[in-house]
């Protein structure tokens, strides 16, 4: 009886005291309860450190709901024992899926319309036998951002070209993505609403690419202006894989590689790591390129070095590791689209 006495209490006391801390002094003297969301606070930390601001208290609470939900995603999965990979908050976990999808995904063109003319080399299927990382090889630049427009397919087509430009002149550039954004719509693509690496590298072969520079990228359809005089890197075709994971490997020894894949929740809100969320889907919609391949010895899994372009902030200084798999379009559909290369005039 004494004990359970003592119990009843304790809890009075504590109840005392949790009702004392979130009481707030009035002007007049008097207390009111002041109820605390701690999600709240969690919020805050989380637009001081984006820079993110909200016009009216109603959007406030809706962007607080979605990252709410975010966050008990990135949670569960971190708490899952043997995970190979985690996640964490990002930009992008403020924002519904199809926010997210309108903003920074493009795989979404008409289908490819290469000219038939054009002879595209198959490159057979053979072992690779050793991993390689074409970063460690100077050749790679420093990950892009895309920012607001669904142009990922300009990237994945203008970045292996200024790596196999590196690779054959030893000599770096940084070419226009802008350029296949404004201009390459007669070729199946939709600037800032999507289109295909393939259709991107069609363009390229007839006209070439300027250089950033001369072309800056804006992240939106703006009118073309291509020049042909500072056009400085020409292709003439392409080099496609055969689609497996030992067809990437083997043309990847030749250099990086444009590939498409699927991005859902887990992959936008990635941080390190292998990923391999076999749930993903395989309908691919965002486009972006693999510069090599791994080992990772601890798990004993091999895995794809995959470069993005929503600028470095993100997953692994911009890049993702995911896992090779034995099925045949891959994790989130890596392979559903033929993996290709440029041939460098």
């Amino acid at each position: 009886m004494r004990k359970e006495i003592f119990l009843s209490l304790s809890a009075v006391a504590g109840c005392a005291a949790l009702f004392a801390l979130f009481q707030t002094p009035t002007n007049n003297g008097g207390n009111f309860l002041q109820v605390i969301d701690p999600i709240d606070s969690v919020f805050a930390r989380y637009l001081a450190k984006h820079g993110k601001s909200y016009s009216t208290k109603e959007e406030y609470e809706r962007r607080k709901e979605i990252f709410a939900r975010q966050l008990k995603t990135v949670t569960d999965h971190n708490s899952q024992n043997g995970a190979s990979y985690l996640l964490s908050m990002n930009m992008f976990s403020d924002l519904t899926t199809e926010e997210f999808t309108s903003m920074y995904l493009g795989d979404n063109g008409s289908e490819e319309v290469y000219p038939e003319e054009e002879v595209r080399q198959v490159k057979q299927s053979v072992d690779a036998v050793s991993p390689i990382d074409w970063r460690n090889m100077g050749i790679v630049g420093p990950v892009k951002n895309q920012g607001k427009c669904g142009s990922c397919w300009s990237f994945s087509t203008a970045g292996p070209i200024e790596e196999h430009y590196a690779i054959k002149y030893n000599k770096s550039v940084v070419l226009a993505e802008q350029q296949l954004v404004d201009c390459s719509w007669a070729y199946g693509n939709n600037g800032c609403n999507g289109g295909l690496f393939a259709n991107g590298y069609a363009y390229v072969r007839d006209y070439g690419l300027e250089l950033n520079s001369t072309y800056p990228y804006v992240a939106n359809d703006t009118l073309c202006t291509y020049n042909q005089n500072n056009v400085v890197v020409k292709i003439t075709g392409t080099i496609a894989a055969v689609r497996s994971a030992s067809g990437l490997k083997q043309v990847l020894m030749n250099g990086p590689a444009s590939i498409s894949l699927h991005v859902g929740d887990t992959f936008r809100a990635y941080t390190s790591g292998i990923y391999n969320d076999a749930s993903c889907p395989t309908a691919v919609n965002h486009a972006v390129q693999s510069v090599g391949w791994g080992f990772d010895a601890a798990s004993g899994q091999n895995y794809f070095i995959v470069r993005n372009s929503w600028g470095p902030a993100w997953g692994e200084q911009g890049y993702i590791r995911i896992a090779e798999t034995n099925t045949d379009l891959g994790i989130c559909g890596m392979l559903y689209r033929v993996p290709m290369q440029p041939i460098i005039a």
